[in-house]
């Protein structure tokens, strides 16, 4: 089966803060990726307006085969469970679509959201073009993660963790956290596998210096 989804770094626009940090592995595997109704619907942060929705019943993840529409979510039962279980998460802004994908998992008491980018649907270029934002050398696949919390029905905080605070801490040595770091290019991706990424959140998830800031990005439900 053809596999649908090659995630890209260059695409996470909107949701994501400027200071955010890269993980080569995300948060959620397929052992540990949950799904919540409350999450589904259209959402505004007071200027953007996206709809989250599961993955699997969106149309991007259903392939033509002649006469049979078939689901494209991997390769692999762990592929397919991971897929199933993730939501899509699109922003419009001046006719163009931006795609990502969302994964909920839970560490302890709280609950944490990778966040993927995908491609983006620009009715201007031709498809046999392509968006511009597919797989190359230039992309490393890397996700954002935040924490997220249901403050009741209709509103969502957002805290992503904060790269800068992180990256400091990591360098310095009082945070021991698997990364890569280019100093020429000022790059700095964290590469601790799913588990220890887990652990790292199990021992400093409540410690707020770790998120962007201390003021939430709240959304609204609209509708």
């Amino acid at each position: 089966m053809k596999k649908l989804f090659v995630f890209l770094s260059g695409v996470v626009l909107m949701l994501l803060q400027s200071s955010c940090v890269g993980s080569l592995h995300s948060l959620a595997t397929y052992k540990t990726i949950i799904t919540d109704k409350r999450l589904i619907g259209t959402w505004s942060d007071g200027k953007d307006v996206f709809t989250i929705q599961p993955l699997i019943e969106s149309e991007l993840a259903r392939e033509k085969d002649g006469s049979k529409t078939k689901l494209g979510l991997g390769d692999s039962p762990q592929e397919i469970t991971f897929y199933s279980n993730a939501y899509l998460i699109t922003i419009k802004q001046k006719g163009i679509e931006y795609l990502m994908l969302g994964a909920l998992s839970k560490v302890n008491d709280q609950l944490f959201v990778d966040v993927m980018s995908f491609t983006l649907k620009d009715p201007k270029k031709q498809e046999d073009k392509g968006s511009g934002f597919e797989f190359s050398v230039d992309y490393l696949p890397t996700s954002s993660i935040a924490q997220i919390q249901f403050l009741d029905n209709n509103r969502l905080s957002i805290k992503y963790l904060n790269g800068d605070f992180i990256k400091e801490q990591v360098t310095k040595g009082n945070l021991r956290l698997k990364h890569e770091q280019d100093n020429l290019f000022g790059s700095f991706v964290i590469t601790a596998s799913s588990f220890e990424l887990r652990q790292f959140l199990e021992k400093y998830g409540h410690d707020e210096r770790l998120y962007y800031s201390k003021d939430s990005t709240i959304l609204t439900r609209k509708g």
